[in-house]
């Protein structure tokens, strides 16, 4: 079954989607909470229809790595942040100023960097993940995997570098997947009179649903030395559930079922 199928079933509803500050967001007319286990098992396809329906392109942080001799023919000294493109896959990375050796001019132990302190890293951490660990910017290198939950949108150069000012978490609005899929099923399905078209703009919700994009948990990795701490990595879901075989009315009877899990807590 086509995703973008089960993507307007819902906006056809009456229901809100959109992505805000990386995070997915469903708001059914309903007023219903959305199930945890649907929202867990469907949220990855939800996103990716959404970027392909608005062709926009989504950023997930890999892990970074330090420049021991410096960037620009060793005048700047740095990290680079990697990522890798949600749909394509494609490498990309951004590079930020940091000091990498001691006063003594050594590499500094283990993964150490210490970020200028109003420089572009200390800026794109704040507008992203927040306040700084402890208020410490010497304390970063240690919490690099804070990063991983978040998806992220930035201009990418030619060559592949992405233009830190640019960076950002990911923001689809509803508006703009609306507009863009209520186009397609004028096109695909009828004129403009066509019955979806009008409820694709319905903002009647009573209550919102927020899910991260991405689910968290713990490991620990200390197999390269540039690679960043590992601490919380956040891999994209696996248990997601095969679609394929399904039809409309199947794909949302769980939807349609009211989650009860927090008020039975």
């Amino acid at each position: 079954m086509d995703a973008s199928k089960l993507l307007v079933s819902l906006l056809t509803r009456g229901d809100r989607i959109e992505i805000s500050n990386s995070r997915l967001v469903v708001s059914p007319r309903s007023g219903k909470r959305v199930p945890s286990a649907w929202l867990e098992n469907n949220q990855n396809e939800i996103i990716a229809d959404i970027l392909s329906a608005t062709r926009r392109m989504a950023y997930r942080y890999i892990r970074y790595t330090r420049s021991a001799e410096g960037y620009a023919n060793g005048r700047h000294p740095g990290v680079t942040l990697h990522f890798q493109e949600v749909r394509s896959k494609r490498d990309t990375h951004l590079i930020f100023n940091a000091e990498t050796t001691n006063r003594v001019g050594n590499l500094r132990p283990r993964k150490q960097f210490l970020p200028p302190r109003s420089g572009s890293l200390v800026k794109f951490w704040e507008r992203t993940v927040g306040a700084l660990p402890s208020n410490r910017r010497s304390r970063l290198w240690e919490h690099m995997g804070r990063l991983k939950p978040f998806l992220y949108q930035f201009t990418v150069r030619a060559d592949g570098k992405g233009e830190n000012n640019s960076a950002g978490l990911l923001n689809i609005p509803f508006e703009e997947i609306a507009r863009i899929l209520a186009n397609r099923t004028r096109t695909d399905h009828g004129p403009s009179t066509y019955r979806s078209r009008t409820q694709l703009t319905d903002e009647t919700i009573n209550q919102e649903q927020t899910k991260r994009g991405l689910q968290r948990y713990s490991t620990a990795s200390q197999t390269d030395y540039e690679t960043s701490m590992q601490d919380r990595t956040i891999p994209r879901l696996s248990n997601s559930q095969d679609i394929s075989n399904q039809s409309v009315e199947e794909w949302l009877a769980p939807y349609n079922s009211v989650d009860r899990t927090e008020d039975l807590q």
